[in-house]
């Protein structure tokens, strides 16, 4: 899934750059961070199931998912209100995951 990976390289570099990094990287992602990935474009809350999503996520609805990067694959990079990203394939019967942060073998699995 490209988003995983887009968005697992966004959460690397925020995490080498900034004190702060799971508030940066929604932020990265507006400075063209994700623009080395193969995407087609930024879409708000309205093109994807935002309020699903951000159930799935553990966020409240109208403060988690407010718009995601459409990725080559079909899947899609979320971006969340408080920063962190997530990801979802795109796929009716699958479910949104937060990035998993490389510094933590367990959030691998």
């Amino acid at each position: 899934m490209y988003a995983k990976i887009a968005g697992m390289y966004v959460k690397a570099h925020c995490a080498t750059t900034f004190k702060d990094p799971a508030g940066m990287e929604s932020t990265a992602l507006r400075g063209g961070y994700v623009d080395v990935f193969d995407h087609k474009g930024f879409g708000t809350h309205k093109y994807i199931p935002a309020d699903r999503l951000s159930d799935e996520l553990g966020e409240p609805r109208g403060a988690g998912v407010y718009g995601s990067f459409l990725m080559g694959d079909g899947s899609h990079l979320l971006v969340t209100c408080k920063g962190p990203l997530a990801c979802w394939s795109g796929k009716d019967d699958e479910k949104a995951t937060w990035i998993p942060d490389l510094r933590k073998p367990e959030d691998m699995i």
